[in-house]
C-alpha cells in the first residue's frame, strides 16, 4: 500500500506541474547496484526503479529536473563468495528518492546530466544466500543516502527518452559505519564503510 501511494502521489505531481511554467512526466526502469564496503564485487543485485519528475528549461542548452522515485538497492551473492571462512550476507534496501539534477544538451536528441541525490531508507534486509534466511540487523544502516549522479539522456521521440545514470553515494557520508568504528570507537580515515553505487536504467515518459 505504501509503494502504491507513493506512485499515484507521483502520478498527481506530473499532472499539476502542467498546470505551470514546467514539464512532468513519468519513469520505469531498473537499477544494478553493489554495496561497496562489503567484500563483493560486481553490480549483481538487480531492483525496480518506478516514479515520476517535474523539468524546467533555462535556455535552449540548460534544464533542471526534480525527480520523486522508488529504487531498489542493495548487493547480491551469486557465487556464495566467502570472507574469512563465512558466506558473504546479501542486502535488499529499498529507498524513496529525491534527485535534483542538471541536464545540458549536447545534441539535438543527446543530453548530458549531473546532480545530488537524498534517498530516505523505508526498508532494508540482511539475508544468507546459502540458506536463505534473514538475518537480524546488528549494524543498522543509516536512514539517509547522500549521493552524486552523472548520467546520459537520449530522447527517442518529443515524448519518450532513455536515460542511464550512475550513482555512489557521497564520500565520507556511508550509508553503514564501519565495522570497526562500532565495535571499538576506532574509525580509518580512508574506508567510514558501506557505500551504495548504482547503474540505472530507465525509460522516461514527459507530457506534452
Amino acid at each position: 500500500m505504501k509503494n502504491i501511494s507513493v506512485f499515484i502521489f507521483i502520478l498527481t505531481l506530473s499532472f499539476l506541474s502542467q498546470a505551470q511554467d514546467f514539464k512532468g512526466g513519468l519513469i520505469l526502469g531498473l537499477s544494478t547496484s553493489q554495496l561497496s564496503g562489503d567484500h563483493l564485487e560486481g553490480f549483481n543485485k538487480a531492483g525496480l526503479i518506478l516514479g515520476g519528475f517535474t523539468s524546467r528549461a533555462f535556455s535552449d542548452k540548460i534544464s533542471g529536473k526534480m525527480e520523486l522515485i522508488y529504487i531498489q538497492k542493495g548487493s547480491k551473492n551469486p557465487d556464495l563468495d566467502t570472507y574469512n571462512n563465512e558466506i558473504l550476507h546479501e542486502y535488499y534496501l529499498d529507498y524513496i528518492e529525491i534527485p535534483l539534477i542538471l541536464e545540458y544538451k549536447v545534441q539535438e536528441k543527446t543530453a548530458i546530466e549531473t546532480g545530488l541525490q537524498l534517498g530516505v531508507l523505508i526498508s532494508s534486509k540482511e539475508k544468507d544466500p546459502y540458506y536463505g534466511t534473514e538475518i537480524s540487523h546488528w549494524r543498522s544502516f543509516n536512514k539517509t543516502d547522500f549521493s552524486i549522479c552523472f548520467g546520459l539522456i537520449y530522447d527517442l521521440t518529443p515524448n519518450w527518452s532513455l536515460n542511464s545514470r550512475y550513482s555512489n553515494t557521497i564520500l565520507f557520508t556511508p550509508v553503514r559505519p564501519h565495522q570497526a568504528s562500532q565495535e571499538s570507537g576506532y574509525k580509518k580515515w580512508y574506508n567510514k564503510g558501506q557505500y551504495n553505487s548504482i547503474l540505472s536504467f530507465t525509460l522516461q515518459y514527459t507530457f506534452k
